[in-house]
């Protein structure tokens, strides 16, 4: 489409979809599809399928459905939802946030201060550049967290998993440490599930409780 506020529905089957300027409004449909919001805010989903969906500039919102999807917002402060599936969730310039719902996501925030949520399944976390923010609620799978760096923040929902974890000291008899060919790493169980912080040591770690975890 070209300039203006576009509403476009893809329908059944495998689509090109791009909404030009102006504040787009896309449904992608069923099908294996690509979509291009282009300039300005755009909201943009899809069905069934294995999506291609491109925010580019502006502050887009964007739903993948089912599906192994791959979401990039582009420029700006994105709202990006992976929906059922192994998806791939970009953020890329801004301060975005990133949940990648049921299914093994990977999920990279870029540049800016993000929040990170991987929801059910196995994820890998990569906050990128920036002060980010990594929430963790109950049944959240086994996760790893690629770059956990100073100016991060863990934040995990009150008495996670039936944990008893209502302040940052909680957590600290659920931290372990190891390490793998990439090093060091800290390892949090809670119940079932895991979260490892790659790079980054169990010393280093509780001795930053306070500053890097937050009860919410």
């Amino acid at each position: 489409m070209g300039s203006g506020d576009d509403t476009i529905w893809g329908g059944r089957g495998d689509d090109s979809l791009s909404g030009g300027s102006g504040k787009d409004s896309i449904d992608a449909g069923g099908g294996d599809n690509t979509v291009f919001g282009g300039n300005d805010d755009d909201y943009i989903t899809a069905g069934r399928g294995d999506d291609r969906l491109y925010g580019d500039n502006g502050n887009d919102t964007i739903a993948g459905g089912r599906g192994d999807d791959t979401l990039d917002g582009g420029n700006g402060n994105d709202l990006l939802t992976g929906g059922a599936g192994n998806d791939m969730l970009v953020g890329g310039n801004g301060k975005d946030t990133l949940e990648g719902g049921q299914g093994d996501d990977t999920l990279f925030g870029g540049n800016g201060g993000d929040m990170l949520i991987g929801g059910g399944g196995n994820d890998l976390l990569i906050g990128g550049n920036g002060n980010d923010t990594f929430l963790f609620d109950s049944n959240f799978g086994h996760d790893v967290i690629a770059n956990f760096a100073k100016g991060d923040q863990l934040w995990l929902t009150h008495d996670l998993n039936g944990s008893g974890i209502k302040t940052a000291a909680d957590l600290a008899c659920h931290v372990s440490g190891g390490v793998s060919a990439a090093g060091k790493y800290t390892l949090i169980t809670i119940g079932q599930d895991t979260i490892r912080l790659e790079g980054v040591d169990k010393d280093t770690f509780l001795k930053h409780l306070e500053d890097w975890v937050k009860i919410v």
